[in-house]
């Protein structure tokens, strides 16, 4: 049995649809039919091919999509079906870890030796069907869209990232970065309590700005590239700089004005997947007191970001609103097109 499935085959730019046998599963496995899958800026650096996706090219040819959700297809004879049994709609964890070793007895599973996840080290969901274990999976309410679904993946990044900085009641936030990571940064935050949050980006990204603010709780916008976005927070904060400024644009430069955007004592969240080295005045950092606190994925928080989904509907509909394109695989360069002339916040492919 045959699937479409979009495939890296071999380091470079080139990215094809082709037909590929449906994954056969072990016992211990679970198929999963793709029903939506989202387009990180992850994987818009793997279907470019950036030179920071080297550690990759082991892993080719590979399929992508790390963002996805489904419906149970078929399940090995070891799982247990209060697990997952065929027709249950899921989202997934992207990850796999083997849950015993020091690292994942501390909670700190992507750093597990065993660590492997879809999309990244092993075939995505970009394609009709995808395997996973049952650790793996995670089951949806009826009433949360397979789109919906596909998006608690990046919320729980963002999650992680809110939830490893503290913030809380009364904490005055920045992002840097109006991408997806950066836009349910905002709402994340705002969510776990923040007074104030700044969502700073380009002229280019202005349409992605008003949309933090109108829809995801953004109190403000800051358009970097004409404004001076120290000179703004400082008039936001009376000041003193915000409490805590999370960098999700990847750019490294951008990492130097997180520093300059907190008050002293203040935490930088460093989100972004960077392309090069970003250059630090650490003596200035340590006399001020400021703290870089780096967070990557979302492993642990999947789940209670799903739980939080169930219980706030409301906001589910708003992280929906960062979607602006449905595709078909067949769309794939349409869509490469689109992303990489911004003219789209967040695609996502549909299967029926």
């Amino acid at each position: 049995m045959k699937m479409k499935a979009l495939v890296k085959q071999k380091a470079g730019p080139e990215n094809v649809l082709m037909e590929v046998p449906v994954p056969e599963i072990q016992a211990d496995e679970i198929l999963i039919r793709v029903k939506a899958a989202s387009v990180c800026g992850s994987d818009m650096h793997k279907f470019s091919w950036a030179p920071s996706m080297y550690m990759y090219e082991k892993y080719l040819p590979l399929i992508f999509g790390h963002e996805f959700s489904g419906v149970v297809e078929k399940i090995g004879e070891k799982i247990d079906p209060a697990v997952a049994k065929p027709g249950d709609r899921v989202t997934i964890n992207n990850a796999h870890s083997c849950g015993v070793c020091e690292f994942c007895r501390k909670g700190l599973v992507m750093l597990c030796p065993e660590f492997y996840w879809n999309g990244g080290t092993k075939d995505g969901a970009f394609a009709e069907f995808t395997v996973v274990k049952a650790d793996q999976i995670l089951k949806m309410p009826d009433n949360m869209s397979f789109v919906a679904g596909s998006l608690i993946e990046p919320l729980g990044v963002a999650a992680n990232a809110v939830d490893k900085l503290g913030i809380g009641l009364g904490t005055k936030v920045g992002v840097i970065g109006a991408g997806a990571i950066g836009l349910f940064a905002t709402l994340m935050a705002k969510a776990a309590g923040a007074a104030q949050c700044v969502s700073i980006g380009l002229r280019s990204d202005l349409p992605r700005l008003q949309l933090a603010v109108e829809e995801l709780g953004a109190d403000a916008y800051i358009i970097n590239d004409e404004q001076n976005a120290v000179e703004e927070v400082k008039k936001l904060t009376d000041g003193m700089g915000l409490d805590v400024v999370f960098e999700c644009s990847g750019v490294p430069q951008m990492v130097n004005l997180a520093t300059d955007l907190i008050r002293m004592g203040g935490k930088v969240g460093v989100v972004g997947i960077y392309s090069g080295k970003a250059e630090l005045d650490l003596s200035t950092l340590v006399r001020s007191q400021k703290s870089l606190i780096c967070t990557f994925g979302g492993m642990t928080p999947y789940g209670r970001t799903l739980e939080w989904a169930k219980g706030h509907p409301e906001l589910m509909q708003k992280a929906e609103k960062i979607v602006t394109h449905k595709n078909q695989l067949e769309d794939f360069e349409e869509m490469l097109r689109r992303s990489r002339a911004h003219e789209s916040i967040k695609e996502v492919f549909v299967f029926d």
